[in-house]
């Protein structure tokens, strides 16, 4: 039904536009008696117009400019009520009468209001000199609101046809024609299957119920998007629906999300590799699997060997960018069944299947495939410019053996993998029983060390050096640990878990701060003493160390002169030059440093002459047999020759018989340490014999 418009609505009559300027001012005009419910428009027009051309020519205008901007037209608030948005056409222009001076034109109302009042962010306000209703402007508002509204929204005939649809859903499928649109939903429905066909999503509706479920849709340019889809009947009475409101949610974002938390959950985000949740799940179903076609499998645990230092030196970063690299080599050299995984800093678990039913058959070949893997890790592989050789220890572990399950094979491959670190490293090693009672010990010891260091079971003790004379020149720092149920325990049995663990760090910090303190007593009972303590390598590197030894020597108040760090080689080769910068800082201060162990590693001479040294210990090793083997005595006299060349004293390790004394003394003036001399002792034994001037050993047998 049409508006009823009265004259009095009428407005006084406006030049018929010419030009762009006088088109924009009737559009206002018209949105203006729209938004007032309807009215009137008085046009004047020219004196020799032709009143029907200039009317079909007005029509024509108001139809594009209206076509463009998409208005939906409303014939009354309860034909909106009825049909929402129940169709769209054209602004409609009736012609009421003419004359050779006016057009009488009838404006229906139209939602082409809104327009005047929503702004560059879809803000919508009516108009203040505007008189509507409240249930159309409340309507209008409904409306607005669905145009613009970020989720997608369609209205479709009963047959699928798209009769209207919002700025979003346009967005989403890639519409960019005016309306009519000539398309259905058929068009865009990506999985046709019977069970989403449109004909039995209509079917269901026509019971007067809302469909809801996902579909796999299609925009214009052949792009899948997965949404959530709901449809409502809409009822004219008839025993079908006239209409169905379609609201879409794309699901794109979601599904992407859910994948990233996937592999969040279920991969590495550093290599990509499986995590040890993924592998779990596959060592699990592989071990079922294999059970079942009696075939034996592997699962090699994979610890890259010294990894801990990349991150120390060069950073997080760049320890990242090589696990990176290492992970692809290793990929390269399995299988495309098998499974790689990282489960943890710097280690990796290689899931191997399908090694047929013999059980030495099937270790041998695992055992060949973890050797291949070791090799592909120890080539040059550089990052930002440092090259790096790494090197790992494997444990491998076979399965079914018995009802063994996840969990106890990682356990067991992990167990190996000690073995193979306690065996030197860069090896590999196959999982047996026996090896539990090692494992047991060493995680008791790793537990018990923690409540050690808490506790301050530790005690030094001191072992003498001797001059040529046999006379104490100094002593060397020796640590022993007072475990409350084992006694005195030697550093053999819980040095190397502790530099594995990080545990040395502290125990280390404590050692120089006591050393520190004994220093600080005997200079201050007038009876000063050379200490020498040993440093290991992930001490030396902790960012807090030279900072720690500062503190104590201040602390302590000592003369830095009479103590020597003590350092292995391997130690002074990795990342020379950090090594070389922090002990030229700390010799500043007066500290000694020696080589430990010296001839068990590989310095380089040229190197060794840029480092602030005062001494070399000949390690005990050359020193056992020297009297026997020449071998032994003609390295020896190498490093003594080396020494002198490189002006350090040296001090030989391990002497334990008198002939192997008088053997060093026929060669060089050094000084000796060793049973032969004196066993390590207490603080309280050692602190007693020095501060009452005890400086003579024992006569020598």
């Amino acid at each position: 039904m049409e508006p009823k418009l009265s004259l009095a609505q009428s407005e006084v009559p406006i030049i018929y536009p010419n030009n762009p300027k006088s088109w924009m001012k009737v559009a206002s005009q018209c949105i203006a008696i729209a938004n007032s419910g309807g009215g009137i428009l008085r046009l004047q027009l020219p004196s020799d117009a032709n009143p029907t051309s200039l009317f079909s020519r007005f029509t024509k205008k108001i139809s594009q400019l209206t076509t463009a901007l998409e208005y939906t037209a409303i014939e009354d608030c309860q034909s909106l009520i009825d049909h929402i948005p129940s169709h769209t056409r054209e602004f409609k222009v009736a012609k009421v009468s003419k004359n050779a001076q006016e057009l009488i034109l009838k404006i229906y109302p139209t939602l082409a209001t809104l327009t005047s009042t929503i702004d560059a962010n879809n803000h919508y306000a009516p108009s203040p000199d505007v008189a509507v209703d409240s249930c159309k402007q409340g309507l209008f508002d409904l409306l607005a609101g669905i145009q613009f509204s970020p989720q997608p929204y369609l209205m479709l005939d009963s047959k699928g046809a798209i009769i209207s649809l919002n700025i979003a859903s346009k967005n989403l499928l890639g519409i960019h024609q005016d309306p009519p649109y000539d398309l259905t939903f058929h068009d865009f429905l990506l999985d046709q299957s019977a069970e989403n066909s449109f004909e039995k999503i209509s079917a269901y509706i026509s019971n007067r119920q809302v469909w809801q479920g996902t579909l796999q849709l299609q925009d214009t340019i052949q792009q899948t998007i997965p949404v959530e889809i709901s449809m409502t009947p809409i009822w004219h009475g008839e025993s079908t629906p006239n209409r169905l409101f379609v609201q879409l949610k794309d699901r794109r974002n979601e599904i992407a999300n859910e994948q990233q938390l996937k592999r969040l959950a279920f991969y590495d985000p550093t290599t990509g590799l499986a995590n040890r949740a993924l592998l779990k799940d596959r060592l699990s179903m592989a071990l079922a699997s294999q059970r079942r076609q009696r075939l034996y499998g592997a699962l090699l645990f994979i610890d890259l060997d010294h990894f801990k230092q990349i991150n120390d030196v060069h950073g997080h970063s760049e320890g990242d960018a090589v696990l990176k690299k290492c992970a692809t080599r290793l990929l390269k050299n399995l299988r495309q069944d098998d499974t790689l995984a990282r489960i943890g800093g710097d280690e990796f678990v290689a899931l191997l299947l399908g090694f047929g039913a013999s059980f030495f058959a099937a270790q041998i070949q695992a055992k060949a495939i973890a050797e291949k893997l070791l090799a592909s890790l120890d080539k040059p592989l550089v990052v930002n410019g440092h090259q790096y050789y790494i090197q790992a220890s494997i444990g491998i572990t076979l399965f079914p053996k018995a009802l063994e399950t996840a969990e106890d094979l990682l356990r067991e491959a992990d167990t190996a993998m000690y073995g193979a670190k306690a065996a030197g490293r860069n090896t590999v090693l196959v999982f047996e029983s026996s090896m539990y009672q090692a494992v047991r010990k060493r995680f008791r010891i790793e537990r018990e060390l923690r409540e050690a260091i808490r506790q301050k079971q530790f005690e030094l003790y001191f072992q003498p050096q001797v001059d040529d004379h046999h006379q104490i020149s100094s002593w060397e720092v020796l640590i022993r640990w007072n475990h409350p149920q084992q006694g005195v325990v030697s550093p053999m049995e819980f040095i190397s878990i502790a530099e594995e663990t990080g545990q040395i760090i502290p125990i280390g910090d404590w050692v120089l701060d006591k050393t520190c303190e004994i220093l600080g007593q005997c200079e201050r009972a007038g009876k000063p003493v050379a200490l020498s303590a040993n440093i290991s390598a992930r001490q030396f590197k902790d960012t807090q160390f030279v900072g720690n030894l500062k503190k104590h020597i201040r602390h302590h108040q000592i003369d830095a002169n009479n103590l020597t760090l003590e350092m292995t080689e391997s130690l002074l080769i990795e990342d020379a030059t950090a090594t070389a910068e922090t002990m030229h800082e700390l010799a500043k201060l007066g500290i000694n440093f020696s080589i430990d162990d010296f001839g068990t590693g590989y310095s380089n001479l040229k190197y060794l002459r840029q480092l602030p040294l005062k001494e070399l210990k000949i390690d005990k090793s050359f020193i056992q047999n020297i009297c026997e083997n020449n071998n032994d005595a003609a390295v020896v006299k190498t490093m003594l020759s080396l020494a002198a060349h490189l002006n350090l004293y040296v001090v030989a390790e391990g002497v334990e018989e008198k002939r192997q004394s008088q053997f060093l003394n026929k060669l060089a003036k050094i000084k000796m340490q060793g049973y032969l001399f004196g066993k390590p002792i207490p603080t309280s034994i050692f602190l007693n014999q020095w501060l009452q001037n005890y400086n003579k050993l024992r006569d020598v047998p």
